[in-house]
């Protein structure tokens, strides 16, 4: 096995002691893959360039970085990187080494939050911060399973980037993957869609008051515990609803309807992106992880294709000077169809000319 052909000391004196030291901290043996005596685990791999991730997601083999200890947000997701949050390294008692590896495998990890370095005497935490930047604090401890993963930092205006599409569907797929697998308050799927719109709509509203105001802070982002940020998102929220309440039904909660650890991670996820200054066509092509996914799980729902959305409203021949309703709008794919028609006419000098208009509704009779 594994364990055999590696350094006695190691894997004696530090492995197996911080492994006994975790499980005594309530994390699930299921929860760890860790090679031991009593266990048929391997060790866990960190890929080492974006072919060896590639390989991975196929559920292929790769070589990678052999990793000491990993541990998995849930039993069910262990051996699955998506759920794979922290990362142990450990060294021979009074080897100072490893830090800089460390930090190279949380770069290659996406979704490791921490990692920890240690001798079995002591230990070194490494937390990887929203930027991607790292945060070391020496002396420290191992983590315990309920523990938040994530620090905070300061962001400013300057600090948000437009995401390119790429980017924002992997944010709206990892958001709506954190939400599925960890949260125990939203367990429906169009109820799940409508807190993470309320979100997103808090989000933009931060990131545009800031910009007016020059911020060196803005508000949409994570405090040093889950139950402070939800606090701050919460009191955020309700700010909102009060300024636009033509948006929300009667009945519509004054609070985002997730767990604090969840709204946690989710404004974690966003915080730094510049959702403000994102194209319209990017932003509605990005919401298709969500209409997609709700299509997936919508309890017998049926999500217009975006093939039939594009034709059905070019043939409405929607104009600069029309108002477009959608009662039953769904994921809004009807309104953000229509929302980038407008744009396209207004780039292109404005309204159609009458004639032009009323023969192409009626040919599209």
């Amino acid at each position: 096995m594994a364990y055999e052909s590696e350094s006695f000391k190691e894997h004696h004196l530090t492995r197996l002691p911080v492994l006994k030291a975790l499980i005594d901290l309530g994390w699930r043996r299921e929860q760890i893959q860790c090679p031991s005596p009593d266990s048929s685990d391997k060790e866990w791999r960190v890929p080492k360039t974006p072919s060896d991730s590639a390989q991975r997601e196929l559920g292929r083999s790769y070589k990678g970085y052999p990793v000491d200890i990993a541990l998995f947000d849930n039993g069910e997701g262990k051996g699955d990187w998506q759920h794979c949050k922290v990362i142990v390294e450990c060294k021979e008692p009074g080897d100072p080494s490893g830090l800089s590896e460390l930090e190279t495998y949380m770069g290659l990890e996406p979704k490791v939050r921490m990692g920890v370095l240690t001798d079995g005497v002591r230990f070194t935490r490494v937390y990887k911060l929203p930027s991607g930047e790292f945060s070391v604090v020496k002396g420290s401890s191992l983590p315990q399973p309920s523990e938040n993963l994530i620090m905070s930092e300061n962001v400013g205006v300057e600090d948000l980037t437009v995401p390119d599409l790429a980017e924002l569907r992997a944010c709206f797929a990892d958001l709506l993957a954190l939400i599925v697998s960890s949260d125990g308050r939203s367990t429906r799927s169009d109820a799940r869609l409508n807190q993470l719109c309320n979100l997103l709509l808090i989000k933009m509203q931060s990131d545009s008051d800031a910009r007016a105001l020059r911020a060196a802070k803005v508000d949409f982002q994570i405090l040093d515990s889950p139950d402070e940020t939800a606090e701050v998102i919460n009191a955020l929220f309700r700010r909102y609803k009060l300024d636009r309440r033509d948006l929300f039904n009667d009945d519509e909660p004054d609070e985002i309807l997730f767990d604090s650890t969840t709204i946690h991670a989710a404004v974690a996820e966003l915080q730094r992106k510049d959702l403000v200054d994102v194209k319209p066509d990017t932003l509605s092509l990005a919401f298709q992880v969500f209409r997609n996914a709700n299509l997936k799980y919508g309890d017998g729902q049926y999500f217009t294709p975006s093939r039939v959305i594009q034709a059905a409203t070019r043939m409405m021949c929607i104009d600069v000077t029309d108002k477009v309703i959608d009662p039953a709008c769904g994921t809004g794919g009807f309104l953000g169809e229509a929302f980038l028609q407008v744009a396209s006419l207004r780039q292109r000098g404005g309204c159609r000319q009458v004639g032009e208009r009323e023969t192409v509704r009626h040919r599209s009779r």
